[in-house]
């Protein structure tokens, strides 16, 4: 910030005395000289520089986290899969809440809240939506641009529905590293829970569509860079 600030002084103080001269000897092309300065360096005063985390720092401060809710799990003998709920009334529109079955076949269990909450609910509040006013149709146009040009958080975004399923694969996210580490610390929550980043998608669909969904499948290549998700749809939509 400093470093561009001072620039932006030298712009302005140069780009004064260029207007100056111009006026004084009537030279156009100093005159055109002095308004570009002036300009970039306003510009430059204004514009403040987006601050960035390193993926390093992201993985160690969110995989604690993680590690120690799959540790929570284990000791409540909680195995079963987890189900994302879509919200039922207003006050559970900003929230989310995500159901994990005690056992693959018993219907109790526990309630958590889902990683990927937070990002859900950066996306509504950079698209200006209610992801419970919108469709399917509209996650389909608007993520792949959010997550790649706005947001940066992924370089590629592909999502397909197909009936009760849909097809999500990410190249060269963000989130790869803290997706390996899940995965190796806790392969039933990476499979069952998943990463914020596939818990944010998981979310937003159950607020889009109004009906549940679980993460049918999800996979995660060697290097990181590619992350394939299955996510299930299921009963019919709550109105």
């Amino acid at each position: 910030r400093k470093p561009s600030i001072l620039l932006s002084y030298v712009f302005l103080a140069v780009g004064a005395i260029a207007l100056v001269l111009a006026t004084i000897h009537s030279a156009s092309t100093l005159a055109f000289i002095g308004l570009g300065l002036s300009f970039w360096g306003a510009l430059l005063f204004y514009i403040r520089p987006t601050k960035y985390v390193k993926a390093a720092v992201l993985t160690s401060t969110a995989a604690s986290s993680l590690a120690r809710l799959a540790e929570e799990l284990n000791q409540l003998g909680v195995e079963g899969k987890a189900t994302y709920l879509p919200p039922r009334q207003m006050k559970e529109m900003k929230g989310g809440k995500v159901h994990i079955a005690k056992t693959l076949r018993s219907l109790g269990g526990i309630y958590v809240t889902p990683p990927g909450l937070g990002l859900t609910n950066l996306y509504e509040e950079e698209l200006g939506v209610n992801f419970a006013e919108v469709d399917l149709r509209f996650l389909q146009t608007s993520l792949p641009r959010l997550l790649t040009r706005d947001l940066e958080i992924v370089e590629h975004f592909e999502m397909q529905a197909e009936a009760d399923t849909v097809k999500v694969r990410l190249k060269s996210s963000i989130y790869g590293a803290l997706a390996k580490e899940i995965m190796n610390v806790s392969p039933t929550m990476f499979n069952s829970l998943g990463c914020p980043l596939t818990s944010s998608i998981a979310l937003a669909l159950a607020r889009s569509t109004g009906r549940q969904v679980i993460i049918q499948s999800n996979s995660i290549s060697e290097n990181g860079e590619t992350i394939e998700v299955r996510f299930g749809l299921l009963g019919e939509a709550e109105v």
